[in-house]
């Protein structure tokens, strides 16, 4: 297994949009972007107009997490993870000496909706109540539930100092 990097900076916002567009991904990610008007929750595509409104986000897959939130004039930016380094970033992956990577997960809202016994691609929360479609890139049909997979960094006494979104994936009831 390759040896997660940590990567970070405080970039301009034409620098931040030229790293995300400039990076490659092996495996399809997932963006989840905020602007002041909306949010964002899909597989993600370049989308120029989008980080140049986007106050916070990431975007994620199996193999690493770009994530970013404004601070004044610049947007902090930190890439965890293998694979492909993002330009523009210090690398700061001698933070991960020390620390011990475990994962965890949580499981978003609603459940699969069915719709005359056909599988539909939307998630149905009766409490808020809201219907959800989420960018499921391993989808099991069975699932009914979707699930965020986490991947932590703590230290010897269990304090995680750094943690990013590994994946998503539809789930069943049982898991």
């Amino acid at each position: 297994m390759e040896k997660p990097m940590l990567y970070t900076n405080d970039l301009l916002r034409q620098d931040f949009i030229e790293t995300i567009k400039n990076q490659t991904w092996q495996t399809a990610p997932v963006v989840i972007a905020f602007t002041l008007e909306k949010a964002y929750f899909q597989e993600f595509k370049f989308d120029d107009c989008l980080f140049e409104q986007t106050t916070e986000g990431r975007i994620f897959s199996e193999e690493g997490e770009i994530k970013w939130r404004r601070l004044g004039e610049k947007l902090r930016v930190v890439y965890l993870g293998v694979g492909t380094l993002p330009q523009n970033l210090i690398d700061y992956t001698a933070d991960l000496d020390e620390l011990k990577e475990s994962y965890t997960s949580f499981i978003l809202w609603g459940r699969r909706y069915i719709k005359d016994g056909v599988l539909t691609n939307e998630w149905i929360e009766h409490q808020v109540p809201h219907r959800f479609t989420y960018p499921i890139v391993k989808n099991d049909i069975k699932g009914n539930r979707v699930c965020i997979k986490v991947e932590n960094w703590s230290n010897n006494v269990g304090e995680i100092k750094f943690s990013r979104y590994h994946s998503l994936t539809a789930i069943s009831e049982e898991q």
